[in-house]
């Protein structure tokens, strides 16, 4: 059974499949499109089920409300798919080996700033960061779970010794910084012809300043 991620990759318009997944994750995807387009509070409860061609009432049956939506949202795109990438089997059995592990790390989370659903979704969060209603779901996960998440497979390479001493949340205050910026460029420049060597320029500036000096 695909996963709510999965399957969004896969539809493209909900509107031409509308049989294609499930009436929850048809919910999630119209609310992207149109929390993208319109903003957050720019959008009803009404409109989203327009989209699905559902009634209004349906979607409490899967939803507490707006907010419901937007944070199943956040744990899907965004923090979500970063979170899976960070404790996916791939990179855990990497820890051993840091400059592997940034490079497929780097690489992952390359891919993952190129699919539209993650951009769109960042247009939600560029859109709706002043808002009471969405600030905190922002702070929280988008901001600080990622950043722990990566400073605690930080700590365990310290530990190890298997990289210099520092503290681990700077490190991946740093390491983290990049790629946002990177996610805010997509939004505003879309991509540049040299993103890549980009990503390997800051791998390689990265790993030269943590690396143990014989390493």
């Amino acid at each position: 059974m695909y996963t709510f991620k999965e399957r969004a990759d896969k539809m493209g318009d909900i509107e031409s499949k509308p049989g294609g997944i499930d009436t929850k994750d048809r919910i999630l995807v119209a609310a992207l499109d149109l929390f993208a387009s319109k903003g957050y509070h720019g959008t009803s409860m009404r409109e989203i089920a327009g989209r699905v061609d559902i009634q209004k009432s349906s979607i409490y049956n899967h939803f507490a409300g707006k907010k419901d939506i937007f944070e199943k949202l956040s744990l899907v795109f965004g923090p979500g798919s970063i979170k899976s990438i960070l404790t996916s089997d791939e990179l855990q059995e990497k820890i051993d080996k840091p400059h592997e592990f940034l490079q497929i790390l780097a690489r992952k989370a390359l891919n993952l700033i190129q699919k539209p659903e993650e951009q769109k979704f960042m247009k939600i969060v560029m859109r709706e960061h002043d808002r009471d209603s969405v600030k905190k779901i922002i702070e929280e996960k988008i901001m600080e779970e990622d950043r722990e998440i990566l400073a605690g497979i930080f700590g365990k390479m310290i530990e190890k010794g298997l990289i210099k001493k520092y503290e681990p949340l700077l490190l991946a205050t740093e390491f983290i910084g990049f790629f946002i910026l990177l996610r805010i460029q997509y939004i505003l420049l879309g991509k540049r012809p040299d993103t890549a060597d980009m990503v390997d320029k800051h791998i390689n500036f990265f790993w030269e300043a943590i690396k143990l000096e014989n390493g």
